[in-house]
């Protein structure tokens, strides 16, 4: 992969054509050692699950996973099942917000950080709430 690459990018139109009820099973979007890349960008989206993937990298030049609210309340519904991720980025401009998001099983093995978002809650893989679920 070269640098500034995006390994999965889900940007679509709100209102035309949204990227919808789709699932991810068993993936890794590993932007390895690439500078300015990200493995996972999230805009425009609903009702999306990843089960058991992984967002990696090993340069702290790029993202491992980014949610993007172009528009308020898009995207929401993701669903995160045994997955981990170094970080998660979440772009919020213009008075835009995310809608609610889910980490069920969060990995934490790996001395992943907990996502402190108001709209991002779950549990990790050791049964620890957090976000919503903690409170």
């Amino acid at each position: 992969i070269n640098d500034n690459a995006i390994c999965l990018c889900l940007d679509g139109d709100e209102t035309t054509t949204p990227n919808k009820n789709i699932v991810f099973n068993d993936c890794r979007f590993d932007i390895h050692t690439t500078n300015g890349s990200i493995a996972a960008y999230i805009a425009d989206s609903y009702d999306i699950s990843f089960l058991r993937c992984h967002f990696a990298g090993y340069n702290d030049n790029s993202e491992r996973l980014v949610i993007d609210a172009k528009v308020n309340n898009y995207p929401y519904g993701l669903s995160f099942h045994d997955c981990s991720t170094g970080d998660l980025k979440v772009i919020e401009n213009d008075g835009h917000s995310i809608g609610a998001c889910y980490f069920i099983g969060h990995g934490t093995y790996d001395n992943e950080t907990l996502v402190e978002h108001p709209m991002i809650w779950g549990i990790t893989d050791s049964g620890i709430p957090f976000g919503r679920f903690g409170d």
